[in-house]
Formats: C-alpha cells, structure tokens, sequence
C-alpha cells in the first residue's frame, strides 16, 4: 500500500485548460494544496474497495475518464481520472448517503482480499521467515487492534473526502484523481 492518491477539484473551465497541456498537467495538479487538494495517502486502495463493496453508484476512486487523455494519463497504472461536474453531483449525493458504518461492515472482506505478503512461519522450516505463495501459507489473522486503527484511518479519510466531494458539487466542480 505505499501509492498515495490525490484528489483536486477545479471549475470546468480550468480542467479544460490543463487538458491542452498534457505534459504539464500532473506538475500543476500535485502543486495544487488543500482546500483544492485532497490527500488520501494509502487509504484511497481500501476506500475505493469499500465504495465498490456497498454498490455506490458512482465510485469516485474508480471512476471518470482518463486525464488529460487516454494517451497522456499518469498515476500508478497510469490511470488518472477526472469527473465531470454532473459526475461530482452523483458521486457526492451516493457518498452522503452512505455511513462510514456502510462500508465498515465490508472491511473484514476487503483486508482478506488483500496481496499481504505471506511467509514461512514453521520455525523448522529452512526456509523459516521467508516470502511463500500464499496457497503454502497459513490464513492471515490481522489482530484487532490493527483493525481498529486501520478503520480509524479509513474513517478520518471516508468523512475528508464526503466533505471534499460537497465542497465540489456545492461549486459545480469537476475532480481528478491519482495514485502514485
């Protein structure tokens, strides 16, 4: 998990603009600061998993066309998306109507869907604390706490990220995201 993702919100008219110039465009969002910029650091993975696990009609992680353009996207998979204004309106109303108790619910299953590393733990193996295909593992048992803690960061971010979203259906705004 160690991609951040970045949400920026701007009037349509600016977003067409940054558009025309591709090559210059992840330079001018990322100097973008808050309140414009929104930084998910590593939850953004599991917000968008959580979204998709409640059915949100318009996932705002996982949503959107390629920005500037298919050819000219960035981001970890090179997939840097944008909403339209109408996109940030249905995105927003589906993220207001949605508790963080939602999509909470779902997180025992999005962390076990999860690529964690697996290793060796019979300490009489030779091969004793070392990486292993996670079929030759023993089940990934995540303590409580740190499912605690990881739900506390996913809830700080979940309530960011509704105010976010508000804030740009409020202005008639179009958002860009990426992970990187």
């Amino acid at each position: 998990m160690s991609s951040l993702g970045d949400f920026v919100r701007l009037d349509a008219t600016t977003l067409e603009h940054i558009r025309t110039g591709p090559d210059d465009a992840y330079d001018v969002l990322s100097a973008l600061e808050p309140p414009e910029k929104l930084e998910l650091d590593g939850a953004w993975r599991r917000l968008g998993a959580l979204l998709d696990a409640v059915g949100l009609p318009l996932n705002p992680i996982t949503a959107g066309a390629l920005f500037p353009d298919e050819h000219s996207a960035w981001g970890q998979n090179l997939d840097s998306r944008s909403l339209t204004p109408d996109e940030v309106d249905r995105a927003a109303a589906g993220l207001r109507q949605t508790s963080f108790a939602d999509l909470e619910a779902h997180l025992p299953v999005v962390l076990a869907a999860e690529d964690w590393v697996y290793f060796d733990d019979n300490p009489e193996s030779p091969t004793f604390m070392t990486p292993i295909p996670r079929e030759q593992s023993s089940p990934v048992v995540i303590p409580e706490e740190t499912v605690r803690n990881i739900s506390l960061t996913l809830a700080r971010s979940f309530v960011a990220l509704v105010a976010f979203f508000d804030e740009a259906s409020t202005k008639a705004q179009s958002t860009v995201f990426w992970a990187a």
